[in-house]
């Protein structure tokens, strides 16, 4: 849920700022197509980074932290032999977010800690939050046209049935 919040945070705030930067006359226009996320080494590179922040955020030493970033970039591996198997979307992620909880309960008793503080930092690189992002940017730029709100919407339950696979995956 706090997750599901920050997302939204951001979005709403970069939503707002798009918006005030119309009214202003400055009239930037966000790219209309999702842009690649960049070679295999890329991504491991940001989920790694990610995970490093996310448990830097909440606090973790640094045993924890250099535990979360591995486990961030097994999350992606996961991910990704997912995808290349031809899985769904939700359903690598969840594959994902599966090895990296197992991975991630087992470190976690051998070193007496709750296996949630490794788990949750690592499959923060795998939540959607690009497609909640276009999503809602659908919604806003419709115009009330239904073809357009379906499609922002079609997006925002891409983006849950991701968030549910990560927490099925994670479970």
């Amino acid at each position: 849920l706090e997750l599901t919040i920050h997302t939204l945070g951001v979005v709403l705030g970069i939503l707002a700022g798009l918006e005030l930067d119309r009214v202003l006359g400055f009239g930037m226009e966000p790219p209309s197509e999702a842009l690649p996320f960049g070679s295999f080494l890329h991504q491991i590179v940001g989920a790694v980074i990610i995970a490093i922040a996310v448990a830097v955020y909440n606090g973790a030493g640094l045993r924890i932290i250099v535990i979360s970033a591995l486990l961030g970039a097994i999350a992606l591996t996961g991910n990704f032999a997912g995808v290349a198997a031809g899985l769904h979307p939700a359903a690598a992620g969840g594959i994902g977010a599966f090895i990296a909880s197992f991975v991630g309960i087992v470190v976690a008793y051998r070193l007496h800690v709750p296996s949630i503080v490794v788990t949750t930092a690592a499959i923060v690189p795998l939540v959607p939050g690009m497609a909640v992002f276009r999503g809602l940017l659908a919604l806003v730029e419709s115009g009330g046209t239904g073809a357009e709100m379906f499609g922002g919407a079609g997006t925002l339950i891409g983006a849950a049935m991701i968030g549910i696979g990560l927490a099925v995956g994670a479970s």
